[in-house]
């Protein structure tokens, strides 16, 4: 039932605040770690670029799936609260 309360308080706050200018959207730092990866499995493996984009398709989303669950863990240990609020934000 948490979740569902943390996707709507998601929902509710993109409505209202939206992407403001000031905050760093996550999507951003994602896009840099592409384009970072993508250079190294370039100059590494020239002529298996295939290979390369599976290993940079499963790096991102294993990647940040980490990062999203690492921050959901370590909010889970600080309360029901941390976590509910966390998940509204990450949502958002």
């Amino acid at each position: 039932m948490m979740h569902i309360w943390a996707m709507l308080a998601g929902l509710i706050l993109d409505w209202i605040v939206g992407d403001p200018e000031w905050f760093p959207h996550p999507v951003r730092f994602i896009g840099k770690y592409i384009s970072w990866m993508e250079g190294i499995l370039r100059r590494r493996f020239p002529n298996r670029l295939r290979a390369a984009a599976v290993w940079l398709t499963f790096s991102t989303v294993a990647l940040t799936m980490l990062v999203t669950a690492a921050i959901l863990w370590v909010l889970s240990l600080l309360g029901k609260w941390p976590l509910l609020i966390g998940m509204a934000l990450i949502s958002w």
